[in-house]
């Protein structure tokens, strides 16, 4: 009698390693294949803008900025119409110097 109780929890052992296994196969799979779905998302996702800039935008900002005589030392500032950094800096200097200079003249103004 003990050995047929013995025999049977040793089969539903075996029963339920290979079932384990089975499952950890397919956890396993699945892991792998979330990489390489992930892998190739981003592979996606910083590839194709790579590409359009190399093959498409970078020739048409360089024609843009040589049609406006930029140079590549050059500002691209220049070719949008933004202020270049040298006349904020200019522009900001000079509001200071009037500033300190209004405040001055409103302090001896106000001082009897």
């Amino acid at each position: 009698m003990e050995d047929v109780e013995l025999r049977d929890l040793l089969e539903e052992n075996l029963n339920l390693a290979k079932e384990n296994n089975r499952l950890l196969k397919s956890a396993r799979r699945a892991v792998r294949l979330s990489f390489i779905g992930k892998l190739i998302f981003w592979i996606i996702v910083l590839g194709i803008p790579t590409y359009l800039y190399v093959t498409y935008f970078a020739p048409m900002l360089s024609s843009i900025m040589s049609s406006a005589g930029i140079t590549s030392g050059g500002s691209i500032t220049k070719v949008f119409g933004l202020p270049s950094v040298d006349s904020v800096t200019h522009a900001l200097n000079t509001f200071k110097t009037i500033s300190h200079t209004a405040t001055q003249t409103v302090q001896n103004v106000t001082t009897p």
